[in-house]
């Protein structure tokens, strides 16, 4: 394994309203945002995982658990695992994460919260890495002392939808979803205007678009609105605004 590695599976998700499948992914998609900051720590990348559950004959929809889990995890040389479940009842939630040593297979530690559906939903998620982080290492602390990563950049769980499926139709390849793919974003930026990684993966979006002759975007205003909100940023974030305003803007 990689040292620093950290899968994390798609959260199965026990939840009677079938509009909130996107759940599956969107909760997995925030874990892997928050500890991707993490010093140290590399995450697995959605579509390398998405590859490598089809090799083991799996979809993002229907993920495996168990041993299985870990058999995918190993196979993308990932050190730790990251499961987890989300269960609702009524307008109450509770959302469940394990750490897994992929290596020994042992549970290393769990992490729980609870809240109000919709409204407590994203602060949960805050709340559940920073749980997290205490069973993943030292890589976790920073000069000796205790860090935190950025809150996610959004109270809006709309709009985190809307992101979510951005990212699985810009998944799906070519113009048509790269185009679907920056309307989702626009839908998510209407709700919240100081969504700033929206922003960012728009001007992504764009600049591959008009690189490959995909029309002619100006991904220059999403990079700028991106710029207005840098401080509020993730770290890969704020690099690829600076990267972009250097060689796109400027």
């Amino acid at each position: 394994p990689e040292p620093g590695s950290l899968v994390v599976m798609p959260v199965l998700v026990e939840e009677p309203a079938p509009q909130s499948g996107w759940l599956r992914q969107g909760l997995a998609e925030m874990i892997r945002t928050q500890l991707g900051q993490t010093p140290g720590m590399q995450v697995v990348a959605r579509h390398r995982l998405a590859a490598a559950l089809a090799d083991a004959g799996f979809d993002e929809e229907k993920g495996p658990a168990g041993p299985v889990a870990a058999q995918v995890a190993r196979s993308l040389r990932a050190e730790k695992l990251i499961t987890g479940s989300f269960v609702r009842f009524d307008d109450r939630f509770a959302l469940n994460a394990q750490v897994v040593d992929v290596a020994s297979g042992l549970t290393e530690g769990n992490a729980s919260v609870r809240g109000k559906h919709p409204a407590d939903l994203l602060e949960a998620v805050d709340e559940l890495c920073l749980k997290l982080l205490h069973n993943l290492g030292p890589g976790s602390r920073a000069g000796g002392a205790a860090w935190r990563p950025t809150r996610l950049t959004t109270r809006s769980v709309e709009a985190s939808k809307f992101y979510v499926e951005a990212l699985g139709r810009l998944a799906r390849g070519g113009r048509a979803g790269a185009e679907k793919a920056e309307a989702l974003l626009d839908q998510a930026l209407v709700l919240d205007p100081s969504f700033g990684p929206a922003d960012v993966k728009k001007a992504e979006i764009q600049h591959w678009r008009r690189r490959w002759g995909y029309g002619d975007p100006d991904p220059a205003p999403a990079i700028q609105a991106a710029a207005r909100l840098l401080k509020e940023l993730p770290d890969r974030e704020r690099l690829l605004v600076k990267s972009f305003e250097a060689f796109v803007v400027l």
